[in-house]
């Protein structure tokens, strides 16, 4: 019985040692810890557990961090995790988004970015900042996109996607402009349920909710709508003159195109959501 206790055991922290990033990963600061979020060893106002006044208000913890400006270790506003849960492929793993609840607890405004480790020696931040200014005194939540082309360089030799390969480090800052150190601000920022979300683009959200077939095609096609009943389709020649536009109020219908000539069209697809373009051919 001991000895199995003994493997059970092992093989929880095996599962803990090799834990990698995956979508959904969560710090909800509830076991009153920080987490593995940390700001420097020698920081006199290190990041601290607060029991109570979360989003959830009432016994819900989170994560308080203090910066104090001016110069020397505890100055910059910074939160950093070297946890191997942060760690790891985030391509592979599909994580493109970091949200989290925030809220200022001080007078000046703060300017949040990501930046990340990985590589070889190389450092990123975001290139945009998302802005939570002085009055936002109530729990707000917050989402910054961390895919390739959200990343300014700003040491190393990698590229953005070599970096999201190979994370070892991840880090919330606030500085209004583009560097991977927060700003000397005297500032206080509250943090809580810091989550790794997989967000799709409009355009991957579209692909999915039109399609339409056959293509190539010669008499009809038929256009399908997954989510809206209401679409409008207009078809477009290679020169960009309209051919035909038609209005669709049921989730699946066929439309004739044998009165087109044979070539190359862009049907414009519309609806409450979007519109995307996709290429027919006219056999």
């Amino acid at each position: 019985m001991k000895f199995k206790l003994f493997l059970l055991f092992s093989f929880f922290i095996s599962c803990h040692l090799f834990a990698q990033i995956e979508v959904g990963f969560i710090n909800n600061f509830e076991d009153g810890t920080t987490q593995g979020w940390i700001n420097g060893g020698t920081s006199p106002n290190p990041p601290t557990n607060i029991p109570t006044g979360g989003p959830e208000g009432e016994n819900d913890s989170f994560l308080e961090e203090i910066s104090s400006g001016g110069s020397g270790e505890g100055s910059k506003l910074i939160v950093f995790n070297v946890n191997p849960e942060w760690q790891g492929d985030y391509n592979v793993a599909g994580v493109n988004q970091i949200s989290f609840y925030a809220k200022n607890g001080h007078t000046e405004d703060l300017f949040l970015r990501i930046g990340m480790s990985g590589g070889v020696g190389s450092r990123m931040v975001t290139t945009e900042y998302v802005s939570l200014p002085a009055s936002q005194t109530t729990w707000t939540y917050l989402s910054i996109p961390i895919a390739p082309n959200d990343f300014t360089m700003f040491s190393g030799p990698n590229t953005p996607d070599e970096v999201l390969a190979n994370v070892n480090g991840l880090r919330i800052i606030s500085n209004p402009n583009i560097s991977y150190y927060g700003q000397s601000i005297e500032a206080t920022l509250h943090l809580d349920n810091i989550t790794t979300e997989n967000i799709l683009s409009i355009e991957d959200l579209l692909e999915k909710t039109f399609s339409f077939y056959p293509n190539p095609a010669s008499q009809e096609i038929t256009i399908i709508s997954h989510n809206d009943s209401e679409i409008s389709v207009l078809a477009y020649s290679v020169l960009g003159e309209e051919v035909f536009n038609k209005n669709i109020n049921t989730n699946q219908t066929k439309l004739n195109i044998s009165d087109l000539k044979k070539g190359v069209y862009f049907l414009k697809i519309a609806s409450s959501q979007g519109w995307i373009i996709k290429k027919l051919i006219k056999n």
